[in-house]
Formats: C-alpha cells, sequence, structure tokens
C-alpha cells in the first residue's frame, strides 16, 4: 500500500477546496442569489443579510486562498465560518456534498500537520462513513421496490431482475 510520506493536510486542504470550487461553479445559481430565476432562497437567519455578490465573492477568494496556502489555518477557519454563514442565509445550500467537504476541512484543520496517520485515519473514517451511508439509506421499501426496478429498465438484460425485490434489497 502507498503512503504519503509528508504533508497529507496540506495536500487534502488544496485538493479539497478546488473540488468545493468546482462544485460551487457547477451549481452557480445556488450559491449566487442573483442568478436564480424562480428557486427562493429560505434563510436560517434572516439578521444575517449581507450584499450577495459581497457573499459570492468572499466565498470564492477564501476557496482560492485556502487552495493556495493550505497549511494556513486562519484562512481554512475563515473559509468554514464564511461557509457556515452563506449556508445560514440560505439553507438549500447545505448539499450533503458541502457536508463532506466542511467535514474534511474541519477534519484536517483540526488534526493538521501534528499527526499525519491520525488525519490519514480520519480522512478514511470519513470516506467509510460516507459510503456506509449511501448504502444504509436506501434500505428501504422505496429504494427496492421502487427505485431498483426503474435502474434495471434501462437494459433489456436487467429488466427480469426488476421484479425481484429481494435483488434490490441485496443490491443496496
Amino acid at each position: 500500500m502507498h503512503t504519503l510520506k509528508k504533508n497529507v493536510s496540506g495536500l487534502v486542504t488544496t485538493i479539497t477546496s478546488i473540488g468545493l470550487l468546482g462544485g460551487v461553479l457547477l451549481s452557480w445559481p445556488l450559491w449566487h442569489a442573483e442568478s436564480r430565476l424562480s428557486f427562493p432562497m429560505l434563510p436560517a437567519l434572516e439578521a444575517l443579510a449581507l450584499p450577495r455578490l459581497m457573499m459570492t465573492a468572499g466565498l470564492t477568494g477564501l476557496l482560492l486562498a485556502t487552495a493556495i496556502f493550505p497549511g494556513k489555518k486562519s484562512v481554512v477557519g475563515a473559509l468554514l465560518l464564511w461557509l457556515a454563514l452563506m449556508c445560514a442565509q440560505d439553507i438549500n445550500r447545505l448539499q450533503p456534498w458541502i457536508w463532506f467537504y466542511l467535514l474534511v476541512l474541519v477534519s484536517v484543520m483540526i488534526i493538521g500537520d501534528r499527526d499525519e496517520q491520525q488525519t490519514t485515519r480520519a480522512l478514511r473514517f470519513l470516506l467509510a462513513a460516507v459510503y456506509f451511508w449511501g448504502g444504509f439509506n436506501k434500505l428501504t421499501p422505496y429504494f427496492a421496490e421502487g427505485n431498483f426496478p426503474w435502474f434495471c429498465e434501462a437494459f433489456e438484460l436487467t429488466r427480469p431482475l426488476g421484479k425481484l425485490s429481494w435483488a434490490g434489497y441485496g443490491l443496496a
């Protein structure tokens, strides 16, 4: 098994901030309220209303700063606070991928460079937890008897499997 020798925290922070920036860009209307045409904002706290352009520019700037200076805990902390503020302005932003990125950044920030093995273990646990939850939340009759048959309709070969609810539970 290949192990990274040094600076796992910095590498993970850079990759995470670039991935988070990519996700923000792909879901731009969610983050830049001026781009929304018909989807309302749902603020958790109305009192936190700041200029929208400032919020979006601040998020973009902090993501770039975090990618460039991954070892600066103050920059990572500012990014985490900024994301929390933006999510408080619109709870629609609390997507599962945001939670994942936040947990990665918090894990790396808390453990940091003190113990690279512990950082690696924490990130492995987080990834395993995501995979566990991805399967566990499918263990419902709705997946096995609703979604699974629909998935099986995609190919002629898999259509008979769609009629077997136990196969849906087994896949989940």
